[in-house]
């Protein structure tokens, strides 16, 4: 059995949302930085340093991760 407060699992909640958050909107990882707008020349090594680091999977992965956390979170809170 799982002893958590409503206290801590609204504070593990945010947590989630903020790690989330900062993944997926604060973070500029998968916008094409400004500095590219004007100078074409670095564009497609951008894009082959993206493909190479799997960006675009790992932020995926991440995003899946948080899912499951909050459906734990979830079944915990439910108990």
């Amino acid at each position: 059995k799982v002893t958590l407060t409503r206290k801590e699992l609204s504070r593990m909640f945010g947590k989630l949302f903020i790690a989330r958050t900062q993944v997926n909107l604060h973070s500029d990882i998968l916008d094409e930085p400004d500095f590219l707008w004007d100078n074409d020349y670095w564009e497609e090594t951008y894009e082959k340093m993206g493909e190479y680091l799997d960006i675009s999977n790992r932020v995926d992965l991440l995003n899946k991760r948080a899912d499951l956390i909050r459906e734990l979170l979830d079944v915990i809170e439910n108990q």
